[in-house]
């Protein structure tokens, strides 16, 4: 048995080499194999009660009670409104509706194993081609989604490319015509920078001859050169045109009116040839990557199919600040973040710490996922792993030594036996044997010493790296380490020769089940509700509808004095919001005092700004919109440096305390909504109880009611979270600069622009500067600083987004509202003759409906023995509730 070390002993080892030996011999004359290519399908699922769950078994029940339901009313008349809803309703609930998958987005710089990861976790060997592997740099951001109905290895594809929207292709294209004016055209390139802005105009032509094809358009190629002249460029033609020629080279793609060009149903290897001019830069073949948004690739996968999409974003350092906006608008959506480094560097380059406390500033940390990659760079040669066994005090290096010693002691011994024997026709096969079994041993005990060596880095290396940003979040970072090139080793099914590490030991079956479980508790929570919900709902309308003695036409009268409660609840709850948004919603720096003292520190770092660099640099910051990614000034000695983000770090304490008290009023107003609501459930009682229904009747629409209001009063509970979750999103918008697409950015866009415009006359430098601060912080009070704008730009941004979210969350509690008003309605008698065919269908159901029941209480029972739903979320069952019995909210019902 292995020691406390988890070392073999040679004799616990031999029966499993010789069992080995045994079976490779007997397959040597077959296929040079020795192990069969690693599945997923081995790996031990997160500890959740989704991967307990017998979804199979769910889902066939659901099929079939949809499917009996449909059988039994395709007969029906199109003209039985009733059963025509009901067919619509059974076709909706057939399948679990399929909720917005979790996704995690894979950022890190070029060659640092992003596509080796991705194929990884996607039990992929050639789905991402690598740089390494003469694929090109992926230079557009691809979305890997669950393609519905696929088998995790299938190998049958889709995709689609969506291309920019006009917004975004004037961004870009503006950018590339500054960049062309400025190096071509302005005669200010300054020799510190110009093998950068040459690049960049470089890159922008490339652009233009893109759009304009001019490979294959002679006419437009014409066209193309007048308008790169100084002169066309300041008309703005160059402009207009390049954006003119790029949508027509995306009609010309093939894409539809939304800019989104669909292929269906391929190989992977013919997919990718078609798809790879969309994705990545490949030098002599024309690409539409440029004008590319994202591109999405449907497949079957074990993660994909939990819930959870993988986002592959280009490597980052892309010199365009409009792909490079483009690109963190969709990392800054992910749910999660995976940034993929190499162990050797990640404590000391200072890409990845800013990678990383972008991610936390945008994620918080515990959705920031360190992926240390490459650990088999680790390896060691012999004469080192030797040493480190012989100098390692911790185990199994100890164990591993002893055990050397012990081998190298059994050779000599057997080569001292073959020496003193002088037998020239003596059988030395059994100690040949021995010695084989012994060198094999000898090799075991390196391996294994190599694999401790590399598994104890890589956790000294996690641990150093998960608390190394406490003073950024409390929390600490999640860190893995990988060999994503030995797992996909592994994965061929044919293997001279077993890779070092062991598929486990890779680190990836470990990832990926940390990656699974993060949309668990979604993925049961959505059964759960389709279970204790929509299928009781379900079986109600289905009551309802083959109830026909217990219709009325009664039912009517108290359709509309519900209708006008509703009605009369939207217009309390907007005037109360639309006061909070006018009188409630609190400003920055609303207090002189605080505001006096962040102008003094932002002050000082705008002046800060032009110490210590000539006006080159300052010009360069300027064009550059403040943002530039390598300046070889002495100041910046080769750095990069974001004038937007000083600003932003230096006012993050303001916006700290401007969202926790923002959080406190919304509690407020949502309690205030919350309170409204419920004094509206009570006059729906009330018109009921006052009604001229007859006593059964009325026990009838109070129990309907009193099922709906618990649904109405859990929806508008949600109000508070989801208002602090907008205050949470605009605190990131203002605190996060990163891109010309963030706020500060934006408000300082025009300033840089009117500044770097001065021309060059003498002193011009030190009057940019003093304009600067002229433009920042103006003398004339009655002209906005740039606090004033940030101010105002938070205020505007909070209300537009809080507006939003409480119109969306008002419509959808309408619809619950309004459901009890639906439900009332087929309590009616339909308003055309009933056939008899109709009358047939509706027994037929009624006979149907007792097993109906049996199978969605039974599972119900799958889910603890009932519908049991959170509260805050969900509905709850009558059974459920702590509330008085419906009958009791009805005046003088006896029971009869």
């Amino acid at each position: 048995m292995a020691s406390t070390s988890g070392v073999l002993s040679f004799v616990d080892w031999k029966p499993e080499f010789e069992a080995e030996k045994k079976a490779r011999l007997s397959k040597a004359a077959k296929a040079p194999m020795i192990a069969t290519a690693y599945s997923p399908e081995s790996e031990i699922p997160p500890d959740a009660a989704w991967f307990r769950m017998d979804k199979e078994f769910i889902d066939s029940q659901i099929r079939n009670t949809a499917d009996e339901i449909l059988v039994a009313i395709q007969g029906a008349r199109t003209e039985d409104k009733e059963l025509a809803y009901l067919r619509k309703v059974t076709t909706g609930i057939k399948e679990v509706a399929v909720k917005n998958a979790k996704s995690v987005a894979i950022v890190g710089q070029q060659a640092m194993g992003k596509s080796l990861l991705i194929n990884a976790l996607l039990h992929r060997r050639t789905l991402s081609k690598t740089s390494a592997a003469g694929g090109a740099c992926t230079a557009s951001a691809i979305k890997y989604l669950y393609k519905r109905g696929s088998g995790d290895s299938d190998e049958v594809y889709d995709a689609s490319i969506q291309f920019m929207d006009g917004m975004n292709l004037n961004e870009i294209a503006e950018e590339h015509v500054r960049r062309y004016y400025h190096f071509h055209h302005s005669g200010q390139v300054d020799e510190m920078y110009r093998d950068e802005e040459e690049r960049a105009a470089v890159t922008a032509q490339q652009f233009f001859e893109l759009v304009y094809n001019t490979h294959n358009d002679k006419v437009a190629a014409e066209t193309l050169t007048r308008r790169m002249t100084a002169k066309e460029i300041e008309k703005g033609n160059l402009l207009l045109g390049s954006i003119h020629m790029a949508k027509k080279r995306i009609e010309e793609s093939g894409a539809d009116a939304t800019g989104i060009k669909g292929f269906k149903d391929m190989h992977i290897s013919d997919l990718m040839d078609r798809i790879q001019s969309f994705i990545s830069q490949q030098e002599n073949i024309p690409s539409l990557w440029p004008i590319v948004q994202y591109v999405q690739i449907f497949m079957g996968s074990k993660l994909l199919r939990n819930g959870v999409s993988i986002v592959d974003l280009p490597g980052l350092g892309d010199l365009n600040h409009s792909r490079t906006a483009a690109t963190n608008s969709i990392r800054r959506t992910a749910d999660y973040e995976i940034i993929v480094a190499k162990p050797e560097r990640v404590t000391t380059e200072e890409v990845v710490d800013q990678q990383i406390k972008q991610a936390i500033r945008a994620h918080g940390a515990n959705r920031t996922i360190l992926v240390l990659t490459k650990i088999d760079e680790f390896f060691l040669d012999t004469h080192s792993i030797e040493n480190v066994i012989d100098q390692h005090p911790t185990e199994p290096f100890p164990t591993i030594k002893s055990n050397l010693a012990f081998v190298d002691s059994a050779l000599n011994d057997a080569e001292i036996r073959i020496e003193a024997d002088n037998d020239e026709d003596a059988d030395y096969t059994e100690i040949a044997e021995q010695v084989e079994a012994l060198q094999f041993y000898q090799e075991y005990l390196v391996r294994t010493a190599q694999c401790a060596f590399i598994q104890q880095r890589a956790t000294n290396l996690e641990e150093e790296m998960k608390y190394k940003y406490k003073e950024h979040d409390k929390d600490p970072i999640k860190v893995f380490s990988i060999s994503a090139s030995m797992y996909i080793d592994w994965m061929k099914k044919r293997q001279k020769e077993r890779p070092l590490l062991t598929p486990e030991m890779t680190g990836i079956p470990k990832l990926r089940r940390f990656l699974l479980g993060l949309s668990a508790e979604d993925n049961l929570e959505n059964y759960r509700h389709h279970v204790a919900n929509r299928l009781p709902a379900f079986l109600n309308t289905i009551r309802r509808i083959i109830d026909q003695d217990k219709k009325d036409d009664a039912y009517s009268i108290i359709r509309p004095k519900f209708r006008h409660l509703v009605e009369s609840l939207e217009v309390q709850s907007k005037a109360v919001f639309q006061d909070f948004l006018e009188k409630g919603l609190l400003r920055l720096w609303a207090v002189p005092s605080l505001k006096a003292k962040r102008t003094e520190t932002v002050a000082s770092i705008v002046q800060n700004w032009g110490e210590g660099t000539r006006w080159n640099t300052y010009n360069k910051f300027l064009r550059e919109r403040g943002i530039v990614k390598k300046s070889m000034s002495t100041k910046y000695c080769g750095k990069g440096a974001n004038w937007n983000s000083e600003i932003s770090e230096d006012i993050a304490p303001d916006l700290i305390q401007w969202k926790r008290k923002m959080k406190q009023t919304v509690r407020l107003v949502a309690q205030n909504l919350n309170s409204l609501t419920c004094a509206i459930s009570d006059e729906v009682f009330k018109v009921i109880n006052d009604s001229t229904l007859s006593t059964p009747l009325k026990a009838v629409a109070v129990e309907e009611w009193y099922k709906r209001q618990e649904i109405v009063k859990t929806k508008s509970s949600t109000l508070e979270l989801l208002l602090k979750n907008r205050i949470e999103e605009v605190y990131k918008y203002a605190s996060t600069e990163t891109d010309t697409r963030c706020m500060i950015s934006i408000l300082n866009s025009s300033i840089f622009e009117q500044i770097e415009s001065k021309l060059h006359m003498p002193n011009f430098y030190k009057k940019q500067k003093e304009d600067m601060i002229e433009a920042m912080f103006p003398s004339h009070a009655i002209i906005k600083d740039v606090l004033d704008k940030i101010s105002e730009h938070i205020y505007k941004y909070a209300v537009k987004g809080l507006a939003t979210t409480f119109s969306d969350f008002t419509v959808e509690l309408n619809k619950e509202l309004i459901m009890f008003d639906e439900h009332i309605s087929e309590r009616l008698p339909p308003d055309y003759m009933m056939t008899d065919t109709d009358l047939e269908i509706r027994e037929n159901l009624k006979m149907m409906f007792p097993q109906l029941e049996r199978r969605v209480a039974e599972l119900g029972r799958v889910f603890g023995g009932g519908p049991i739903i959170k509260r805050r979320e969900l509905s709850v069952g009558l059974d459920d509730l702590d509330l008085e019995s419906p009958t009791k909210k009805l005046k003088g019902y006896d029971g009869v």
